[in-house]
């Protein structure tokens, strides 16, 4: 995924991304690309990001933007048995 994510284009995007998912096992996102622009843009990333882990046995972000690392951090969607691993997600430098 690239670009910028906000709430005028969350949601078709999303369901372009949920429809064209492969239905296999494991599933890997690119988001070194992606930016999350408001809150709900990112709340609708991480719903959508729940619904994928439920119909797969692993999920996995490469590079995912700190504050979706921390949503689904406080969300608890990485404890447990969780079904959706992020690697090397991204440590942005907060604005000056």
């Amino acid at each position: 995924m690239a670009g910028e994510l906000n709430a005028q284009n969350a949601a078709p995007a999303l369901a372009s991304l949920h429809a064209t998912a492969a239905e296999s096992d494991v599933l890997t996102l690119e988001l070194l690309d992606l930016d999350v622009e408001d809150a709900r843009a990112l709340g609708l990333l991480v719903d959508c990001l729940r619904v994928m882990s439920m119909n797969r046995a692993h999920l996995v972000l490469l590079h995912a933007p700190q504050v979706l690392a921390h949503v689904l951090y406080r969300t608890a969607l990485l404890e447990g048995d969780a079904r959706i691993e992020l690697v090397d997600p991204r440590e942005e430098e907060p604005y000056g």
